[in-house]
Parts: structure tokens; C-alpha cells; sequence
């Protein structure tokens, strides 16, 4: 969970930040020798990935028409170098969960409550022990909802707009990208020089072997982050991907049906109220064309 002004919004996976402030104390994973704190999120890798899409880029070139023109209606202009920009403007709404979804207190008395496909409420003692009733919640939530079942409920399960394909590994997402980027600057180097300077553990296999499984892993993740699916680094993962397709849509039901209707953030604790608007639209055709943007807004530091 973080704060975007007075408005908590909660995320599968860490979220990123912009200091190093904002990382102390926290149960997140780190990387050594990062060269912005943001790159600890595993959706800075998702933009940087993206953005080496080369399809994807022309789209952006044409303001939206292009072959990734779908795409680019919810995930705009990748291409200015700025990811904490372009996170507070588009990221932040696509991979957060439902606001909808956030635990509230309902108001004395009022025991109706909205949409009872997804939302049950649970009586709780006022002062009685906390850990016992976290325990008793948990308890009975997953007796409702079996664990990991798609657009239902179970641990760690994300209802947002786009999910992670599969739980992220950091440290492999930025090797994977600075091989690219070496790559880049060296489209004929060696097999054995784009091993070893890429630290390629090649065990068993041959070096020729390695480096062309490590290059197919790469070119992977760009094609399918054109495609808004990521990471994907191996063809049997690729395979998977209309299954994932159906449950993302399943699971993104209650976020689709919030943007829709308008944005509405309601903070832990409180019933719920309507959010303020103070603009109907955002650059670059817009969020899909229906979120507006809240008070979560500010002043946005340029990167350097």
C-alpha cells in the first residue's frame, strides 16, 4: 500500500518510489547498485521493457496509430525518459487494484452494501484482540474463495487492469536488460564475449547454447510487452498466455467496472464518499477515455 496524496492505493507488487527515504523501513526488495530507487518495482521494468518494442514506438510516433494502437490507449507515450512521469500520469492506474476493493468501516446501522458478488461484511469486537480477528477474517475469506482462483479471491491474487505474468524476479529483469542494452551497442559481438560480459551462467549447456536462450529470452519479454503480457522469457510461458488472457480478464471485472463509472478512491477506514474531480481527461487520448484524475495529483520532479 502507498499514499498518492491523501489516497491509498494498494499493488500486487512494490510499487516504486522516488527516494531512498521512501525505501527505508520497508519489507520490499531491493537491488544493490540501482541507479534510481524506482528500478526496485517490478513495473519500471514493464515500461523499460516496452519501450525497446519496436512496434510499440512506432505507434507512439504516430500519437496512438500504429500496430500497438490498443495498447497505447491505456499505457500512452512511453517514449519521454522520465518513468516516475509517465507512473504518476498512466502506471500507478493501470496496475492498482480495485479502490473499490479497499476494507472500510460501514456506518452504525447501515447494513446494505454494494455489489455482494464482491463485497461481504464481516462483524468484528471493537476492542477485542487483534491478531485473533485478522486470524478469524483470513480464516474465513479463504474458506469463501479458494486460494489463487483468477477474479475470485485467495492470496495475493491481483485484480488491476494488467497483472505480472508471473511473480518477478528484479534481479533477472535488469540483467536481462543490461544484455540488451549491451547487445545493442554490439549487435556483432561474440558468444563468448557477450557471455562472459554479460555473466551468463552457462553451466552444462555450451556457451553458443547459452547466449542464444539468453537472447531468446530477451527478445521475448519485448515482443510480449508490445503486447501487454509481461515477463515472458520462455516459449513454454508463451503457451500459457490465452489462459492468462481469460483469467486477467475475469479478475479484472470490478477495476474495468470502476473506470467506467469514474475513478472513486475511498480511503481505509471511512465510508465511502465521492471523490472530487478536478479534471475530466488526461494527454494522450486519455485512460481508455473514462479515468479522471483525483486529488492523488502532484507536482511531478524531473528525472536526472
Amino acid at each position: 500500500m502507498t499514499e498518492y496524496g491523501d489516497i491509498k492505493f494498494y499493488f500486487q507488487y512494490a510499487n516504486p518510489v522516488e527516494t531512498e527515504d521512501e525505501l527505508a523501513g520497508q519489507k520490499r526488495p531491493t537491488m544493490r547498485g540501482t541507479e534510481h530507487t524506482w528500478q526496485n518495482s517490478p513495473y519500471f521494468w514493464w515500461w523499460a521493457f516496452l519501450r525497446e518494442n519496436a512496434d510499440y514506438i512506432a505507434t507512439c510516433d504516430g500519437n496512438g496509430q500504429g500496430p500497438c494502437g490498443t495498447l497505447y490507449a491505456d499505457f500512452g507515450d512511453v517514449r519521454p525518459d522520465n518513468f516516475m512521469a509517465w507512473w504518476w500520469d498512466r502506471g500507478r492506474q493501470l496496475f492498482c487494484e480495485p479502490h473499490g476493493a479497499a476494507s472500510r468501516i460501514v456506518p452504525p446501522g447501515d447494513r446494505s452494501y454494494a455489489d455482494p458478488a464482491f463485497r461481504i461484511v464481516v462483524e468484528l469486537e471493537r476492542f477485542g484482540d487483534t491478531d485473533r480477528a485478522v486470524a478469524e477474517v483470513r480464516r474465513f475469506l479463504q474458506q469463501q474463495h479458494p486460494e489463487g482462483e483468477f477474479g475470485r479471491g485467495g492470496r495475493n491474487v491481483s485484480r488491476a487492469l494488467y497483472q505480472l505474468f508471473t511473480k518477478p524476479n528484479l534481479h533477472s529483469l535488469r540483467e536481462h536488460y543490461q544484455a540488451h542494452l549491451l547487445l545493442k551497442a554490439r549487435p556483432d559481438i561474440s558468444d563468448d564475449e557477450f557471455v562472459k560480459q554479460a555473466k551468463i551462467k552457462v553451466g552444462s549447456a555450451s556457451v553458443a547454447s547459452a547466449a542464444k536462450a539468453y537472447r531468446a529470452s530477451i527478445a521475448s519479454m519485448i515482443k510480449y510487452a508490445g503486447e501487454g503480457v509481461f515477463p515472458i522469457m520462455t516459449a513454454a510461458q508463451a503457451k500459457r498466455i490465452p489462459a492468462y488472457r481469460q483469467n486477467r480478464k475475469l479478475a479484472a471485472q470490478e477495476r474495468r467496472r470502476e473506470i467506467a463509472a469514474g475513478v472513486h478512491c475511498i480511503p481505509f477506514g471511512r465510508p465511502e464518499e465521492p471523490e472530487p474531480v478536478l479534471s475530466n481527461s488526461m494527454p494522450n487520448h486519455g485512460f481508455r477515455g473514462f479515468i479522471q484524475r483525483t486529488r492523488c495529483d502532484k507536482t511531478i520532479p524531473s528525472e536526472s
